[in-house]
Formats: structure tokens, C-alpha cells, sequence
């Protein structure tokens, strides 16, 4: 065997696959535009509570349901996510709150009287956007495999740090430009522009699953296999 055959393969074959980078930017402007969407509700539902009543005790009111609601999605429907189509519990999660912040962004000159439809607005959203979560990490197991899926999630879990900090500073200036009611129809924007990434994602994840990248792994075993082989090892005795 020549030395030539034994040399390593170039610095480009152990570049990541195109599918796998479109993958880690869709998902993160996926949790981007969903983390973005979650800060400019939560100020733009407080302040809204307290435009409506007056009352500075109202805002408390909208966190306390808020978060109450999300850990009561956690322990009731954690375990049932698995018996369910993760997307499309998903997608719907996306439209619910989508259709909540239309219908109170568009309406809230009508609740002037009516604060508890801003409180249980408030908390079905909180409630709908928990379940999506849950889903969205049940998803990912299903749409990639386990090498990509170490790698997706690893440049996820930074991004969506990153996004808890970026999230408070672009939803006040986007409440200081829409206050009151109008915040939400930003919401519902950056909502809308999470779900569309989440078709993209979905579709990029099937297209990363047919790209040929096992079976070239696969195709490197029996190369190493031969290379590892004693030189004698095909001579038969005399």
C-alpha cells in the first residue's frame, strides 16, 4: 500500500455540513424571535393591567397568574407531551397566542371595565407558551439525530441565554414606541416570525436526515479497518 492512500483526508472534509449550520441558525432565530415575543408581552400585558384599572396591584396579579399557570402546565402535561405530535402542538401553541394578542390588541378599548379578561388572557398565554417549550424539546429528538442533535442543542442552550438577556432591553424599547395594547400586536409579529422559522427548521431538519453524512462514516470503517490490518494477514501459509 502507498503512503499516499494513508494519508488523512483535507482540513475541508471535517468542515460541518451546510444542513447542519442552516439547522443551528434556524434554531436560533427560532428562540430569538420566541424569546423576543415572550419580553414584549409579559411588559406589554403588566402594563396594560395597570392602564385599564389604575391599580399597581394588578401587575403583580398578571405575574402571579402567569407563573402559576406555567408550573401547573409543567407537572400536568410534562408526561403527556410524549403521546402527542410535538409540532403540531406546537404550531397550535404559536396560533393560540398569535389569535390572544390580535384579539386583545385589537379590542382593549372595550375591556376598560373587564381587567379579569386581561389576567386570564395573560395566563392562558403563559400557559399555551409552557406547553410549546416542552414541546419544542420533545421535538427536537425526533427531526435529528443524536450527533446533530448534541450540537443544535448545545449552540441552543447559549442562544437562548443570550436571548434572556437581550429580550428585556429590545421589549422596552419596543413598548416605548407601541405602549399599552399595541405592544401586543409586536408580539404577535415576532410570534408569527417564530412559527414561520419553525416550518423552516422542521423542513431543514428532514433535508439534514438525507444528506449521505452516515453512510460516509459508515464508508470510513472498513477503510480503517484495512489500514489497521497486519500486512501478512492475507498471505496464506505454504
Amino acid at each position: 500500500m502507498s503512503t499516499a492512500s494513508q494519508k488523512a483526508t483535507p482540513d475541508s472534509t471535517n468542515r460541518p455540513p451546510k444542513s447542519l449550520v442552516t439547522l443551528v441558525v434556524l434554531f436560533v432565530a427560532l428562540l430569538l424571535a420566541a424569546a423576543l415575543s415572550e419580553g414584549v408581552y409579559d411588559i406589554a400585558f403588566a402594563n396594560l393591567a395597570l392602564d385599564l384599572s389604575g391599580l399597581v396591584s394588578t401587575i403583580g396579579l398578571v405575574y402571579c397568574a402567569g407563573y402559576g399557570v406555567e408550573v401547573a402546565a409543567s407537572l400536568a402535561l410534562g408526561p403527556l407531551l410524549d403521546r402527542r405530535d410535538p409540532r403540531a402542538v406546537l404550531v397550535v401553541s404559536f396560533l393560540l397566542k398569535i389569535s390572544v394578542f390580535v384579539l386583545i390588541g385589537l379590542g382593549s378599548s372595550f375591556l376598560a371595565s373587564r381587567i379579569w379578561v386581561i389576567v386570564a388572557a395573560a395566563a392562558a398565554v403563559d400557559f399555551v407558551h409552557q406547553v410549546g417549550q416542552m414541546a419544542l424539546f420533545v421535538l427536537l429528538p425526533r427531526l435529528v439525530d443524536e450527533e446533530t442533535l448534541v450540537k443544535v442543542q448545545g449552540i441552543g442552550a447559549s442562544a437562548r441565554a443570550a436571548s434572556q438577556i437581550l429580550s428585556p432591553v429590545v421589549a422596552g424599547l419596543v413598548i416605548s414606541v407601541m405602549p399599552g395594547a399595541h405592544g401586543l400586536i409586536a408580539a404577535a409579529g415576532f410570534q408569527t416570525v417564530a412559527l414561520l422559522l419553525l416550518m423552516a427548521f422542521t423542513a431543514a431538519a428532514r433535508s439534514h436526515d438525507r444528506t449521505p453524512a452516515a453512510s460516509t462514516k459508515s464508508s470510513r470503517e472498513p477503510e480503517a479497518a484495512q489500514e489497521t490490518e497486519p500486512a501478512g494477514s492475507d498471505v496464506l501459509p505454504s
